[in-house]
């Protein structure tokens, strides 16, 4: 928080964590039970660090907040509820910190 350029780096790695992360869910992940869980864990994880952190990082959080909107516009009907929950409160706090606009 108090200087976000001192961390950009770890940020952008984390970014294409995220960005790995919501590509392979799109495309359909892993067939393995365990093995999907494990990546939507982790794909809930990365949202919520990228919803945090976003507000210091404007290039990444305009794409963030659109893929996300999307996302759970697209597929709230057949998300994992453990999963549809984490990314409603990523956007529930991307909203607050001005990320997302008002639907």
């Amino acid at each position: 928080k108090r200087d976000p350029s001192a961390y950009r780096e770890e940020f952008e790695a984390i970014w294409r964590q995220y960005l790995a992360a919501l590509e392979a869910f799109r495309l359909g992940g892993a067939s393995q039970k365990k093995t999907r869980g494990d990546d939507e864990r982790k794909l809930g994880d990365l949202a919520t660090f990228v919803a945090h952190c976003g507000v210091h990082y404007q290039e990444a959080s305009k794409r963030f907040a659109t893929d996300l909107v999307s996302l759970l516009k697209d597929r709230c009907a057949t998300l994992q509820p453990d999963l549809r929950l984490r990314l409603a409160q990523a956007a529930a706090l991307a909203r607050s910190k001005g990320l997302l606009d008002p639907l």
